[in-house]
């Protein structure tokens, strides 16, 4: 009897410290990357000036500003997408940012849809490998002429 409480209570241990070993390991820091910090503002005020009632977006917008300069916090080396993943900021597209909050290329005529900067400039990069570093500013701004009517 003594022999099956006394083995009981190793179980219980063991269970115990692999409990203990296992919230520990994945509690731990997995990205030894350091944090840096971007900020990012999504507008569309081509299309205001254009169609102030589609720009609104049901009240997402503001005279066409959507977001407007929210810190994210991404990995060193993250990409302009990563960041704007991290950001929250609903959008849809993959090797290319198709549509946010509801607005998707093609809404504002056949040659709109939506184009980065960083810093004020156009990327060589597209938004996948686009890489952002400490106190970048994102811009995703909305074009009715394949770019051409943002300066960058």
């Amino acid at each position: 009897m003594k022999r099956k409480t006394a083995n009981r209570l190793l179980l219980i241990a063991a269970i115990l410290l692999v409990v203990c070993v296992g919230f520990a390991a994945c509690s731990a820091k997995t990205d030894d990357k350091a944090a840096v910090a971007v900020t990012m503002s999504v507008d569309c005020k081509l299309l205001y000036d254009k169609d102030p009632e589609r720009a609104e977006l049901g009240g997402l917008s503001d005279k066409g500003v959507m977001v407007t300069d929210k810190k994210v916090a991404v990995g060193e080396g993250a990409s302009v997408y990563a960041a704007l993943v991290a950001s929250g900021i609903q959008f849809t597209g993959n090797d290319y940012v198709a549509g946010i909050m509801g607005l998707a290329e093609g809404d504002g005529g056949p040659e709109s849809g939506w184009c980065f900067l960083i810093n004020g400039k156009f990327p060589e990069d597209g938004v996948k490998d686009a890489k952002v570093g400490d106190g970048d500013k994102i811009d995703f701004r909305y074009t009715l002429d394949y770019g051409k009517d943002i300066s960058g």
